[in-house]
């Protein structure tokens, strides 16, 4: 069985991809214990497009 989930961060830009770094590894909790919920595939997916093109 695996642990509960203690965090859900809402939003996998760049406040929440740095939220999920400082409660999984700073602080001790695991990645096991943290989730990041995005509606893009992979972190930080918007902000790499907005900042390739130019536009939002």
């Amino acid at each position: 069985m695996s642990p509960a989930l203690e965090w859900l961060v809402i939003g996998g830009g760049v406040h929440g991809t740095h939220l999920s770094r400082v409660l999984s590894s700073v602080t001790g909790m695991g990645t096991v214990r943290v989730r990041v919920l995005d509606p893009q595939e992979h972190a930080l997916a918007t902000f790499w497009r907005v900042v390739r093109t130019g536009s939002g």
